[in-house]
């Protein structure tokens, strides 16, 4: 469920497509959300206090029109959305729209949407945008400070047609975020940064109200017997269990050898974990996520080192908590 960025002594290079316009934006903006778990769909955001409002952009894998939405339950009914596209001339749309159903979203009276500029570069489109947090229009969702809400996201490969024909998207999603508890953004990563995917793949979650699941692996080797360092954390959340996970924490297993343990590369309900493994959950956690929560990245000049002469972190023990209050069955995270 996590995904650990280590930036190592080794020289692989990790390209990041359109890297210098996310970091561009990063700069720009006060805080950013990746509301996709492909990477496809970063939204960039600044509080502005004295004036009430939010000013944002978004970044997307797209030459077509992308929709970003507030909605009262996380679908598509209710929503206060806003689309946008650049032309094949290079005239930029932006169109506040409210979704009465499950249908294309109907021109809003009351445009609160309000464009600042776009640009589209290297197949991806970057609209810039402001929107008051209280509109006082009956088809808008007023954004209440230190609320969790619900966004939605939506895009297509294609323009649409006219200012009115859409065609459905061929993406889209959603996304809880409580958008003034977010860390600043981070610092921008630099070449040499790897990858390290910690998930829990084709996990069942059980028929009832709410579960504790524990997941102990080995760390790979080649962090183990090299030092590395961790300068951020980020959550990927998998679609189809999203509305079920409450939250995660990752520990590292410090001074605790577990190789050969049978409880290594198995997933059980956080009770019954062995008691060799219980320490690990006494040890400080290098990850922690909650609905509403995003990523954590370290400041300048800080990261936490793992591996090399005498390392004592061989195992990692991820702790998820699912809630399924309707108890239903069929329910898999991976």
């Amino acid at each position: 469920m996590f995904s650990v960025l280590c930036l190592s002594f080794a020289t692989l290079f990790i390209a990041q497509a359109n890297g210098h316009t996310h970091d561009d934006l990063s700069r720009q903006y006060t805080y950013s959300v990746q509301l996709d778990s492909q990477r496809n769909y970063t939204m960039f955001y600044s509080y502005v206090k004295e004036l009430s409002i939010l000013r944002i952009a978004v970044l997307v894998q797209t030459t077509g029109w992308g929709g970003l939405g507030i909605s009262p339950t996380g679908q598509m009914p209710g929503s206060d959305v806003a689309i946008g596209w650049l032309d094949s001339s290079g005239k930029t749309f932006l169109q506040d729209r409210y979704a009465f159903a499950r249908t294309t979203p109907r021109f809003d009276a009351s445009q609160d949407w309000k464009l600042k500029g776009s640009s589209e570069e290297g197949g991806f489109t970057t609209l810039r945008f402001e929107r008051a947090l209280e509109t006082c229009d009956e088809e808008d969702i007023a954004i209440n400070f230190g609320d969790t809400i619900n966004l939605i996201y939506s895009y297509h490969s294609e323009d649409p047609m006219d200012n009115e024909f859409f065609l459905q998207h061929q993406f889209q999603g959603s996304k809880v975020v409580n958008l003034f508890g977010q860390p600043e953004n981070p610092r921008s990563l630099l070449p040499g940064v790897q990858f390290l995917d910690i998930v829990n793949l084709n996990v069942s979650v059980p028929s009832k109200d709410t579960t504790y699941l524990c997941t102990l692996k080995e760390i790979p080797k080649v962090i183990q017997n090299r030092t590395h360092y961790i300068v951020k954390v980020a959550i990927q959340i998998s679609p189809e269990s999203a509305r079920h996970v409450h939250h995660a924490i990752l520990y590292l297993c410090e001074g605790i050898d577990l190789t050969g343990h049978p409880s290594v590369d198995t997933t059980i309900e956080c009770d019954d974990i062995a008691d060799e493994v219980v320490p690990c959950t006494f040890s400080i956690p290098i990850g922690v996520w909650g609905i509403g929560g995003n990523d954590f990245a370290y400041p300048e000049g800080v990261a936490l080192p793992i591996g090399g002469s005498g390392n004592i972190h061989t195992h990692y023990l991820l702790e998820m908590h699912y809630d399924n209050p309707e108890e239903l069955s069929g329910i898999v995270d991976s």
